[in-house]
């Protein structure tokens, strides 16, 4: 049985890091100075700086609409994210 640690392989998390460091900048550049706010393992992460980090990136956004106006019409076109067929987005 793998560790819990071996599902969060440096890998996975530095790619998710980058996502989310690139995506914060676009929230921040595009909403007037805010930061999104960032939940999950990315929050842990940055409190106790020593955990696992995360695969994925979970936020907590503005509004349906802002996600769909600003977040797939405009930055996931920008960054070449695609929805999957259960309407998840995805990097292509």
């Amino acid at each position: 049985m793998a560790l819990e640690r071996d599902r969060y392989a440096s890998e996975l998390t530095s790619q998710s890091q980058i996502e989310l460091q690139g995506f914060a900048k676009w929230f921040h550049d595009n909403q007037g100075g805010s930061w999104p706010t960032v939940i999950g393992g990315w929050a842990v992460w940055s409190y106790y700086n020593d955990g696992f980090g995360s695969r994925d990136v979970d936020l907590i956004l503005p509004s349906d609409k802002w996600i769909e106006d600003m977040m797939i019409k405009t930055y996931s076109c920008d960054h070449k994210f695609m929805r999957n067929f259960t309407g998840d987005l995805y990097k292509y």
